[in-house]
């Protein structure tokens, strides 16, 4: 496939393999209410129709759909919408992975796209008109989700505002991966990528880039800036982030926004107006993920804490998917927990110190299980073949889902290592540095020398 049809996100597939010829076109019946017309044919790849097949069009982040249609005994389908603004296109069917296409609908739009999943979580999408302004859309918001850089334009040559202020966003999150923020990106992402951006909602954990910018940039001596030290950056940060809420009332932008005030308050030593923010999350959007972050910062690891047995857990494995990794599974050896994802900064930002310890305490009873947060698997291998190759076990892990409410993920990365005897030795949030290889010595040293190292399972 060509590198324009990476990128896009794939949900876990169940049982089979879908195949999609969509046209996505916007009409008018009159100027006045343009409409949004999706036709298609929904295909399995093996052959034949997909039992209860299925096209709709949700808000994103929304369960309940704008609208929907069944696919006909021939595989065909429409579906029509007279709304506007950020809305994805969810194709599935009985037994079947379901894929999601972001679109934009501004009533001049037209898009075909053929799909096709497979049963590793992967996907891939062709689009007939690659060069089409819903196609690139499509390809560079899928692109951010994924971290993915194939095929894409540098953000200064790219004519169209929109499409530039998308490519923006991935150069910070490359710099961002690389460890080359710098004050100047962090400025240049706020004053570029407008507060009220349609594609927030598509996006909206993607403003801790912006976050981790403006929080973690470094200055020319390569040391750690922190937002107190340019005060002209941080309240232009602030003020973004206001903006962004008032301009996606409605969506999940506004707890997103205020999650990331109350957060660079704290760190600005503004205590009373962190304090604000954090009742306005709890009481405006209690049900949202980020009111249920927020909530656990007091006290983010009751349950996952030293001293305390690792509770049960079954991740599915990509190494070997037929073992699963469990608690059980894993007894009798010292081994770090690490979550992580390949947009995830402050992840990289660990990956040398994580090479390091795995390089000087594998042979003495030491092991890494790295969980992806639920990111399609060919990104994975991508990721490991061109960056870092990560020589330990492996697990994948949907997220936010009940399995990961387990480990108390408030955000990641998030690291647990935990004895031979199953107990929780430590459970930190953030990037370690120096002090991975301190507890990881610490806790080989306490095991008796005479004790028989245990094979890699």
């Amino acid at each position: 496939m060509p590198d324009e049809t990476r990128g896009l996100r794939a949900a876990r597939p169940v049982v089979a393999v879908l195949g999609l010829a969509v046209a996505v076109l916007t009409a008018g019946c009159d100027e006045a209410a343009p409409r949004t017309v999706v036709r298609g044919t929904l295909t399995a790849i093996e052959g034949g129709t997909v039992p209860e097949g299925v096209v709709r069009l949700h808000r994103p982040e929304e369960i309940e759909p704008l609208a929907e249609a069944a696919a006909g005994e021939d595989g065909r389908f429409e579906i029509t919408t007279d709304l506007s603004g950020a809305m994805v296109a969810r194709f599935g069917g009985e037994g079947r992975t379901s894929l999601t296409v972001p679109l934009l609908p501004d009533g001049r739009s037209e898009l075909e796209v053929t799909v096709e999943l497979g049963r590793d979580r992967s996907g891939r999408v062709a689009f007939t008109r690659p060069d089409s302004k819903q196609a690139r859309l499509a390809i560079l918001v899928g692109a951010v989700e994924s971290a993915s850089s194939a095929g894409l334009t540098p953000a200064d040559e790219e004519e169209d505002a929109l499409l530039r202020s998308v490519l923006r966003l991935r150069e910070l999150q490359r710099a961002a991966r690389d460890s080359s923020l710098t004050p100047a990106l962090a400025r240049r992402a706020l004053e570029e990528i407008p507060p009220d951006w349609p594609l927030w909602p598509f996006l909206p954990d993607r403003l801790e880039l912006i976050a981790y910018a403006v929080e973690r940039g470094r200055g020319s001596e390569s040391m750690p800036r922190r937002v107190w030290d340019d005060p002209d950056l941080f309240d232009l940060y602030m003020e973004y982030l206001e903006r962004a809420a008032i301009s996606h009332r409605g969506t999940s932008v506004p707890p997103a926004a205020l999650y990331h005030r109350m957060r660079g308050a704290f760190l600005a030593d503004r205590d009373s107006e962190a304090h604000r923010y954090l009742i306005a999350l709890l009481n405006g959007h209690p049900d949202s993920p980020w009111a249920e972050r927020a909530k656990r910062l007091p006290d983010p690891y009751a349950a996952i804490a030293p001293g305390k047995p690792m509770p049960d857990y079954r991740l599915d494995s990509l190494d070997d998917p037929g073992r699963p990794y469990t608690r059980e599974r894993m007894l009798g050896r010292v081994y770090l927990m690490d979550f992580w994802a390949t947009w995830c900064a402050p992840c990289i930002e660990e990956m040398e110190n994580l090479h390091a310890v795995y390089e000087r305490y594998q042979g003495r009873g030491f092991e890494i299980l790295s969980v992806n947060t639920g990111e399609a698997l060919d990104l994975i291998e991508k990721f490991r073949e061109m960056n870092w190759p990560m020589p330990w076990s492996h697990a994948w892990l949907p997220w936010p889902s009940e399995e990961a409410e387990r480990f108390e993920l408030p955000g990641i990365p998030r690291t647990i290592l935990v004895g031979r005897d199953g107990t929780i030795l430590e459970a930190r949030h953030g990037v370690l540095g120096s002090e991975l290889e301190r507890m990881v010595r610490r806790a080989l040293e306490g095991m008796r020398t005479d004790e028989a190292q245990p094979e890699r399972r």
